[in-house]
C-alpha cells in the first residue's frame, strides 16, 4: 500500500495506521512509528505487559484502560 503522507520521508515523520485500532496517528514521542501503534495502543499494552507480569492488580490495570479511554474519547473530540 503506498503511503499518502509527504511530511518527512526520511525519519517516516509523517501519519502512519495503528496495527491495532486503525486510528491515524502521528510520532508524539512514545515510538508510535517504530512499534506501527497510536500512543493509545501503545499504553495499553505496556499496563498489560505489567498485569501479565503481576507488577499490578486487575483493578489497577482496569482503572488504568479506563484513564486511557477517557483519553482517548478526548483527543477524538
Amino acid at each position: 500500500m503506498p503511503r499518502t503522507d509527504h511530511f518527512d520521508k526520511f525519519r517516516r515523520g509523517g501519519v502512519i495506521t495503528c496495527l491495532v485500532c486503525g486510528r491515524k496517528t502521528r510520532e508524539t514521542g512514545k515510538d508510535e512509528t517504530n512499534l506501527e501503534m497510536c500512543r493509545f495502543c501503545i499504553s495499553e499494552n505496556e499496563w498489560l505487559n505489567s498485569f501479565s507480569d503481576g507488577e499490578i492488580t486487575e483493578e489497577e490495570y482496569n482503572e488504568e484502560l479506563a484513564k486511557i479511554a477517557l483519553e482517548r474519547e478526548a483527543a477524538d473530540g
